[in-house]
């Protein structure tokens, strides 16, 4: 899949996730912890809370271990470079692009 976000996320009248789908230029085969690398970018949803994100960090411990983390930063430094001429028409998601970019923990694996 390999661009796991909220809106490739089908869910059923109970909030189940019923399907993920991906039909964008992003789809790919490759690394499964790409799309766990999501957790990186999630934040610029302003209606994702820190907890949320934590809980599925813990859920991607469990199932990829605990340097999944290691994974996030450089699939996050990646999505980065990647996303950073998003500065003509999301300013938002450029800023969150260079902040990661240049936050000096991101490095450090």
């Amino acid at each position: 899949h390999c661009d796991y976000y909220l809106n490739n996320v089908l869910v059923n009248k109970n909030l189940e996730i019923s399907a993920v789908l991906d039909f964008s230029v992003h789809a790919s085969v490759g690394d499964k912890r790409i799309d766990v690398a999501s957790l990186a970018y999630l934040n610029l949803d302003k209606n994702i809370r820190p907890e949320y994100i934590e809980y599925l960090l813990n859920i991607a411990k469990s199932k990829y271990g605990d340097d999944v983390e290691k994974f996030i930063k450089i699939y996050g430094i990646y999505y980065g470079f990647y996303y950073a001429d998003t500065h003509e028409f999301n300013m938002d998601s450029y800023k969150w692009c260079i902040g990661y970019i240049n936050n000096d923990k991101n490095w450090i694996f």
